[in-house]
């Protein structure tokens, strides 16, 4: 298992380790690939574009189909031009980790939803936050643990979305008058396609906000 996981536009997680022990997360994407190095995308933050220290180690996290990987990687060097890029030499073999499958982006998105085989009962909702796993849908109506929903969601530029989903955690909503309830969603049947258009979504607007330095 090596570097044949990544592919030209693969999405990464980059975590650098600051001398306070604390992380900073970037946002890159794999730009190109050699035959012992790699050049991945400069991350921005606040509009402007962020070079690593070369000589730093770091730790680069990416998905690929329904698997999460990580390997260390030393910063070799920061190369200037049209799209600025950071010259990148692995330093660990590429390895499966446990975790949270996929970021969670929070957010603001109406929906409408009804219940697997009502489909003339819709319901309204909205998308507090979600990821390339499943979402937080806030609703005034009582669903129950194991309920099938099915759902629309409009991801702008990205398009339209008709998903179904499994209600797996349920909780009181002590924030919200109209939406009393909160639902863990569990995308169920979820194409690749579809699922990779959620993850770029969420990459796109998580560059958005840290280009107006909101994260």
């Amino acid at each position: 298992m090596g570097k044949e996981l990544l592919t030209i536009g693969t999405r990464l997680e980059v975590y650098e380790e600051t001398k306070d022990d604390n992380k900073r997360v970037w946002v890159s994407q794999l730009e190109l690939k050699g035959e012992d190095f790699l050049y991945i995308s400069m991350p921005i933050s606040k509009g402007y574009t962020v070079p690593l220290k070369p000589g730093s180690i770091v730790k680069i996290v990416f998905f690929k189909e329904k698997n999460t990987y990580s390997f260390k990687a030393e910063i070799i060097e920061n190369i200037w031009g049209k799209i600025p890029k950071i010259k990148i030499a692995l330093k660990s073999p590429l390895k499966k980790i446990q975790r949270r499958k996929y970021y969670r982006l929070d957010a603001f998105i109406p929906t409408k939803f009804y219940l697997e085989k009502q489909e003339n009962k819709k319901h309204t909702g909205v998308v507090e936050n979600i990821s390339g796993g499943g979402m937080l849908l806030a609703a005034s109506l009582d669903l129950k643990i194991g309920d099938i929903i099915k759902f629309r969601l409009n991801l702008k530029d990205y398009g339209v979305l008709d998903l179904k989903g499994k209600v797996v955690r349920k909780n009181k909503n002590e924030k919200s008058l109209k939406y009393n309830y909160l639902y863990g969603i569990y995308f169920m049947d979820i194409n690749e396609k579809n699922r990779d258009i959620i993850i770029k979504y969420i990459f796109e607007e998580q560059r958005k906000l840290r280009n107006r330095g909101l994260i």
